[in-house]
């Protein structure tokens, strides 16, 4: 999209923002709201004790598009938000109205009740273009915040995540405590054109088609270290009621080496393959895809220039300096193979005679390390918060108050990641207790088909969700530990 007040796509941000004045009056009148590249919102609740840290809650407006082609596919208007008795159905109903919404009308409730007044200021902050990137939102509310707040300011910040899941047997909240890095990676083929009737050996389609499956031959082998967060998670989810008791000897063992100082490496190996079988090799590696390739103009014209886009979510024990160095180090003996000059990222790799030239190079302004993992044990004041107030809600559910088997039951709490990137990759120097979470039961597939046809959110759920909100704004105001 084009700038703020030049794009007219952007307007109807206007709209929105008019929805949640006439929707929010209590929130606009004792709250201060300030726009950020005029579309981005932040709203202030001002606490009585400057001495404490700000809790910072995030979300997001912007949704993702319905295409043309898929808007028949929807039963219910994609953007109608249609309350059907069970469900609200809509694009954003989940990702990320449910997050926005939810901490809006928690907020609201408060007020309303007039029971509380914050001691530790609050902020909602909202970008408006999370799924592109938060250049133009997140970005600048960050640079907000930390202009006006300063580094390491905050006491906490949620934004969107996981949510609540099923696990053999048990019910655990799934917090990310951390998220994969993230490199576009450009690889250009230069070569002479020509008449096709006269071809050479391989076209630039033909080397570059040669050296995109050099990248599928080798990909990123799974790495699982004791200090993951999700050596934690499996560790919690071998207590479940239905876990293997395989799984659990193996937890058994791998804690006390541990405890010893010495990981056993072998556990942390079958631990890996647990992943990679049971998850996919996502949450456990570095991945690469082949997304778009260009090249050729006419069928009888050699191509001059070729270039392919692959996508990589970093590994959170890896780094996009060691990515690089490991394409660098897989493609190079292609290039010199068929005779490629190699440039990457801005370093002359190779040199040759051949009238053809190999450059890798950053798509996209794209780069990005892996997040700082968040703290994810009882030690943590941020983390018995989040999981206490989590485990609270669970017992205090509607459910449990029908049947003695469902009061029975309870939340536990561990620590996950994020294949993908959320607007707090613009909030890392405000906190270092970031939690992408959301008091969402999310079961099965599909997580409520956000970014496809007929997303939708449990009505019942998003009551729970926006009551979660309010118990935990009073339970981390009320807390001296953070």
């Amino acid at each position: 999209m084009g700038p703020v007040g030049d794009d007219p796509r952007w307007d109807v941000f206007y709209k929105w923002s008019e929805y949640l004045e006439k929707s929010f009056p209590l929130v606009h009148q004792h709250l201060t709201r300030t726009r950020v590249q005029e579309h981005a919102l932040i709203f202030e609740w001002q606490g009585s004790d400057t001495s404490l840290k700000p809790l910072l809650l995030m979300g997001h407006s912007d949704v993702v598009p319905v295409l043309p082609a898929t808007r028949g596919l929807w039963t219910h208007d994609p953007f109608g938000g249609e309350f059907d008795g069970e469900k609200i159905w809509g694009r954003g109903s989940t990702d990320d109205k449910s997050g926005t919404i939810g901490a809006l009308a928690s907020v609201e409730l408060l007020l309303r009740s007039g029971k509380f007044q914050p001691t530790r200021t609050l902020i909602l902050s909202f970008g408006s273009d999370e799924e592109t990137g938060g250049k133009v939102g997140a970005k600048h509310l960050a640079a907000w915040i930390l202009e006006k707040y300063g580094p390491n300011s905050m006491a906490m910040i949620v934004d969107e995540g996981s949510g609540i899941s099923p696990l053999y047997g048990g019910w655990y909240g799934l917090p990310a405590v951390g998220e994969k890095g993230y490199l576009d990676v450009e690889v250009k083929v230069e070569t002479l054109g020509g008449h096709s009737s006269v071809p050479p050996t391989h076209t630039g389609i033909g080397l570059t088609s040669l050296l995109l499956a050099e990248l599928e031959r080798n990909p990123y082998k799974p790495v699982l270290k004791a200090e993951s967060p999700l050596v934690s998670l499996v560790s919690c989810a071998a207590n479940a009621p239905s876990a293997p008791s395989d799984l659990r000897k193996l937890v058994n063992k791998l804690n006390k080496s541990i405890e010893n100082g010495r990981p056993d490496k072998d556990i942390l190996k079958r631990l890996r393959e647990w992943w990679v079988t049971g998850v996919g090799k996502a949450l456990v590696s570095t991945t690469q895809a082949v997304d778009i390739i260009n090249g050729g103009v006419k069928v009888n014209a050699l191509p001059e220039v070729v270039t392919a886009y692959v996508n990589h979510r970093i590994d959170i024990s890896s780094s996009v300096a060691e990515l690089q160095e490991r394409l660098v180090h897989t493609l190079g003996p292609v290039a010199a193979q068929y005779g490629l000059d190699f440039e990457a990222f801005g370093e002359d790799v190779d040199t040759s005679e051949f009238a053809a030239h190999l450059t890798l190079r950053e798509a996209f302004n794209s780069s990005l390390n892996p997040a700082p993992v968040s703290p994810f044990t009882v030690d943590s004041s941020a983390w018995r918060l989040l999981a206490g107030t989590s485990r609270g809600v669970f017992a205090t559910r509607p459910e449990s108050y029908r049947s003695d088997e469902e009061a029975a039951k309870d939340l536990q709490f561990a620590p996950f990641l994020s294949t993908g990137n959320t607007d707090t990759k613009h909030y890392w120097d405000l906190t270092g207790n970031i939690y992408r979470f959301a008091y969402m039961f999310i079961g099965g597939s599909g997580l409520n088909n956000i970014h496809t046809v007929d997303e939708w959110n449990d009505a019942d759920g998003f009551v729970e969700q926006v009551r979660w909100f309010a118990n935990f704004i009073v339970n981390v105001d009320e807390s001296r530990e953070i």
